[in-house]
């Protein structure tokens, strides 16, 4: 059993990770942290696809650059700031 919003997994970068319908019951504060440790195990470039209800807000956006907003699929960006 993981928790996801203390530890995520650590192993070679991903090409993709999928987190359909989960951010919505997180609080800010914890979706925060969990999208952060997404963008440190993605490789650069690589695709984070979200829930349907899922959309990146506010200083997430440099994070992730949408693909297709219809169907909330991100790409892995590096931020202005060098990184998450």
């Amino acid at each position: 059993y993981r928790d996801l919003t203390e530890d995520a997994p650590r192993a070679e970068p991903f090409d993709l990770i999928s987190c359909r319908n989960v951010l919505v019951y997180l609080k800010p504060e914890s979706r925060t942290r969990v999208l952060r440790q997404f963008h440190q195990i993605l490789k650069p470039g690589g695709y984070l696809l979200l829930g349907e209800s899922e959309r990146l807000q506010g200083s997430l956006k440099e994070w992730f650059s949408p693909v297709d907003g219809q169907h909330a699929l991100y790409r892995r960006v590096e931020s202005r700031n060098g990184g998450a």
